[in-house]
């Protein structure tokens, strides 16, 4: 259901949907398992990869394909964190990537969110995690807003070596492989800044909520 589609329904009041985004470790996760508990139907373009490239599917057989069977585990399973190493570090890779998970991702997230908005009751607001939002350059009728979560550099940088215990070098290359924040900070509808303390992110979150919850 795309925001053409919807508007021109005047009987029925579609949920409206919002992009969330921002850099890598600015806080998107944590900021989207709150609009979750605040009762927004949420989603994320890389939980569905990974629901996508789970163990004998197509879409892992065709990343395999690409990059050789050195990205599987010894179970068969994605090695993540060597197939992330690799199109992190070339974008050649990182396209063809893309070009094998961005369609089926599109083609899963259009039927949950279908599924979501059409339920009774509907949620007050669907929430898509969309990392690369920006930088994919894909179109996205679906989409009435974006959010975006905003963190310096820096700690952006220290919070993904603790999460993925990764150097420092190979945090900022990952980084900088992404649009620029200040950049994305202009393309923003609203701006979460997360500087400080969770709890301070988590309070705008809320008070966001209340206000995209009074536009159902």
């Amino acid at each position: 259901m795309t925001k053409s589609e919807h508007s021109t329904t005047n009987s029925v009041h579609y949920p409206k949907v919002f992009a969330l985004t921002g850099s890598i470790g600015c806080g998107k996760s944590t900021a989207l398992t709150e609009f979750r508990r605040l009762g927004a139907y949420t989603l994320s373009s890389d939980d569905l990869a990974r629901e996508l490239v789970q163990k004998g599917s197509s879409a892992l057989q065709e990343i395999v394909e690409a990059f050789g069977e050195e990205i599987l585990l010894p179970t068969g399973e994605l090695d993540r964190k060597r197939l992330g190493a690799k199109v992190f570090t070339s974008p050649k890779d990182k396209e063809r990537l893309e070009a094998i998970l961005h369609p089926k991702i599109r083609t899963l997230s259009r039927q949950r969110i279908s599924e979501a908005q059409t339920c009774t009751p509907p949620p007050p607001v669907i929430v898509y995690e969309i990392p690369l939002y920006f930088e994919s350059k894909l179109k996205y009728p679906e989409i009435d807003g974006v959010i975006v979560v905003y963190a310096p550099e820096a700690v952006c940088v220290r919070r993904v070596m603790e999460r993925n215990a990764i150097s420092e070098e190979e945090a900022k290359q990952r980084y900088s492989s992404q649009i620029d924040m200040e950049e994305k900070r202009k393309l923003a509808d609203f701006v979460l800044t997360n500087v400080r303390e969770e709890s301070d992110l988590l309070e705008q979150v809320r008070s966001l909520y209340a206000t995209l919850a009074l536009q159902h």
